[in-house]
């Protein structure tokens, strides 16, 4: 098992998130993804290890929409 940090997207967002997790490589040293965690997201990177993100591709998207709203 190894800890890694995987980068995705979803349809119904365009705000890159990321969720952490302990996940088993394969024999040649790729990290196995259960489809759970695939599923309904568009994958964009798969990290080593807990990565802290500090600004995404989107966040300021979804604070100026918000904004325009008020």
């Amino acid at each position: 098992m190894v800890p890694v940090t995987i980068l995705f997207y979803t349809e119904s967002s365009l705000a890159i998130q990321s969720e952490f997790l302990e996940l088993p490589v394969t024999e040649n040293g790729r990290v196995n993804i259960p489809d759970e965690n695939k599923e309904g997201r568009t994958i964009v990177a798969v990290c080593r290890g807990e990565v802290e993100i500090m600004n995404r591709l989107g966040d300021r998207l979804q604070v100026n929409l918000f904004s325009q709203e008020l």
